[in-house]
């Protein structure tokens, strides 16, 4: 296991935690959104932590989801959504260091039982 690449997974899954919160207080407080912002950090930042094979591509590939999902709306409806695309900007990083990482691949070695 690489510990700058455990690091760097603990960074990720802690701004998708803040990111999450932030987005449920600037989109409006509510009971299903606080799952949401616990929720999806919580099952990405365990298989980030999990150290399985290609887990660091598949938290890639969801966060790589919702950016594509919103970059339209986002681009379309600037000035009001600024904040977004730097979030956007953010997510790609994050996507960046954990698909092309050296460290961040190292660390993603186990298979399913631990082997």
């Amino acid at each position: 296991m690489n510990e700058n690449g455990r690091n760097i997974c603990i960074a990720v899954a802690v701004y998708t935690a803040i990111k999450q919160i932030l987005n449920l207080i600037i989109g409006g407080f509510f009971w299903g959104g606080l799952l949401i912002a616990v929720g999806i950090p919580l099952i990405m930042g365990l298989l980030l932590l999990s150290g399985i094979k290609y887990m660091n591509y598949a938290v890639s590939a969801m966060i790589a989801v919702v950016v594509i999902r919103h970059i339209g709306y986002n681009i379309t409806n600037l000035p009001s959504t600024a904040i977004y695309l730097i979030e956007a900007v953010a997510d790609v990083f994050c996507i960046i260091q954990l698909t092309l990482n050296r460290n961040v691949r190292e660390n993603f070695s186990k298979g399913i039982g631990g082997k």
